[in-house]
This record gives structure tokens, C-alpha cells and sequence, in this order.
């Protein structure tokens, strides 16, 4: 769409909206998880439990868009070491999660 959205722009609002839409269905997607063998594994570990409980919608998604605009900014290089740092601190964030405490 060759756009640059800032702060104050349509589509920021629009992406904070979905904030909105996040926060309202959190409650029963983590009632879903606390089913079945998801639900047993977080009860054992209480690592689930502890994460959700810090767990912000809006943070996260206001690192992303951070993020995606550090992007706009880099090229070549640049972008794919940038990339490729985000992607293996997702990894190893999103690893952690699974192992036994």
C-alpha cells in the first residue's frame, strides 16, 4: 500500500482497536487452554499460570509495532541481522516457556 503509518495515523487507531478486540476474547481462549492435556501440563507447572498472569495484549503488540517501524528504517543487512535477532529471541523466549522450571 506504500504507506508509512505513524502514531497518529488511520491505521495505528485501527491496530490499537484490536487491542480492544484482543482483550475481549482473552478470557475465554485461556479458559480453552486450561482444558485437556494443555490445562493439565499448566496446572503441573504453573509456569502457564504465572506467565498470563503478567501478560499484557497491549505491550506486546506495542513492541511489535516499535519494531516493525525500527524496520522501515533498515535495509540489506541490516534488516535480515534485525530480523534474524528477533527470530531467535522469539525462539528462545517461546522454548523457555515449555521447559520445567
Amino acid at each position: 500500500m506504500h504507506l508509512t503509518p505513524a502514531l497518529q495515523s488511520p491505521e495505528h487507531d485501527d491496530y490499537e482497536h484490536v487491542n480492544g478486540l484482543l482483550e475481549e476474547v482473552l478470557p475465554s481462549a485461556l479458559d480453552l487452554l486450561a482444558t485437556g492435556i494443555v490445562g493439565e501440563l499448566a496446572q503441573d507447572t504453573g509456569k502457564v499460570g504465572r506467565l498470563l498472569a503478567i501478560w499484557n495484549v497491549r505491550a506486546a503488540r506495542d513492541l511489535a509495532w516499535d519494531f516493525a517501524d525500527h524496520l522501515r528504517n533498515l535495509g540489506g543487512v541490516s534488516r535480515d541481522l534485525a530480523l534474524e535477532g528477533q527470530d531467535k529471541l522469539t525462539g528462545v523466549i517461546g522454548r523457555s516457556l515449555l521447559l520445567p522450571l
